[in-house]
């Protein structure tokens, strides 16, 4: 079986392993911008890591990178609402439909310009079937992802929330579709991480220690698409004044407009109960895991404000991507009993994590968890439970 796989990857791309090393896969080809070529790197360590170097020589990449012009009359196309001439803009993609693939696989994101490709291998791939799997966007209406939704041959969600998101947005009814999460880890790295044995930091000072694993960590909340939930300053404060120790990772530590430092420095600066760790690099076999298996639980997103509708819609039902981390760490998701309708039933169904409903109630729950044994999950979805989803299609 070939599949050529369309748009962004995200830096974890081990878990495409759970899919390449099924038996019935001959070959994939991956097809993305160039800036996410790195993201491979996670791949082929993991491959070298568990000896399955085999299923680096399963796959190839192929890239394409627009140009400025391209961008501009990209944004025309949207405007004049035309798939005609889409195909200009992802040229290497005709090369590839002579290798007359079982299945095209699109993903992920309103924002990685894998709507557009769709437009394109719509155009190009005519009569190849075409699987959408989708997770972040926004309340938005968006042309290229309502062409998407109408005519992808078959859709995976993380969860049914998105059935009535897309309804709500679109006046439309979803029928074909199918629920996996595509942000599932590779199953060997779960394994493994789970095999470690670390002691955690409460059981040397009885106090418990909250992480914050996030891509960016923002010094006020007035960024448009995202700034509310990563925007973590209130409720570190909270936690420090109720004598929690919090550990932030951040691969960025963005300040506000014209300060010389950010908001993260500042109140670390004043209360060393807040400790400025270095980003983890989290690959199979990192030490770095360790060091996440230190914390008892680990803050997920920032509560976010009904006022920015488009992203407390999505709110409702995105799942972040580092709760799995935190799962296969046995580190506890914290979550606010608000917005997150999805992320909830999620904890609840694996009674696995902390769901409050002030911060007084999270910091009982916190010091209540560091006076019992610490938990782990028995069972964790891998991206070999989303591999048998897409290749059902």
């Amino acid at each position: 079986m070939k599949i050529l796989r369309l748009g962004g990857v995200n830096p974890t791309t081990s878990r495409f392993m759970d899919l390449v090393s099924r038996e019935e896969i001959e070959h994939v080809d991956f097809f993305i911008d160039e800036a996410e070529e790195r993201y491979f790197d996670d791949y082929i360590k993991s491959a070298k890591y568990f000896r399955e170097d085999f299923n680096i020589n399963k796959i190839s990449i192929s890239k394409y990178r627009l140009n400025r012009l391209d961008f501009y009359a990209k944004k025309a196309l949207k405007i004049l609402r035309t798939k005609k001439h889409y195909d200009l803009f992802y040229r290497g993609l005709k090369s590839l439909k002579r290798n007359k693939y079982d299945l095209i696989w699109l993903g992920d994101n309103d924002f990685d310009g894998s709507n557009d490709l769709f437009m394109a291998v719509r155009e190009i791939f005519d009569s190849s079937k075409i699987v959408r799997s989708y997770k972040e966007t926004r309340f938005l209406k968006k042309y290229t992802e309502y062409e998407m939704l109408r005519y992808s041959d078959a859709l995976i969600f993380p969860n049914f929330g998105y059935i009535d998101f897309f309804k709500r947005l679109y006046n439309i009814e979803i029928n074909k579709y199918d629920l996996a999460d595509l942000d599932w880890r590779y199953s060997k790295t779960i394994n493994w991480v789970k095999s470690q044995g670390v002691e955690k930091l409460s059981r040397k000072d009885s106090r418990p220690h909250c992480c914050i694993l996030s891509g960016r960590a923002l010094s006020d909340p007035s960024e448009e698409r995202s700034g509310d939930r990563y925007y973590f300053v209130p409720i570190i404060k909270e936690l420090l004044n109720r004598e929690i120790v919090v550990h932030l990772h951040a691969q960025r530590i963005i300040a506000s407009q014209n300060r010389s430092i950010d908001a993260y420095h500042e109140l670390a600066g004043k209360n060393p109960n807040l400790i400025i760790e270095e980003p983890l690099k989290l690959v199979a076999g990192s030490e770095d895991y360790k060091i996440l298996k230190r914390y008892d639980a680990g803050i997920l997103h920032a509560e976010t404000q009904e006022k920015n509708l488009s992203l407390y819609e999505f709110q409702k039902v995105n799942i972040p991507n580092r709760i799995y981390e935190y799962q296969m760490c046995g580190v506890l998701p914290i979550i606010f009993d608000g917005d997150a309708i999805e992320t909830k039933k999620l904890i609840k169904k694996s009674e696995f994590g902390i769901i409050y409903s002030s911060y007084d109630d999270l910091a009982s729950k916190l010091y209540y968890t560091i006076s019992s044994s610490p938990k782990e999950l028995d069972k964790i979805l891998s991206f070999r439970d989303f591999s048998n989803i897409l290749l059902q299609q």
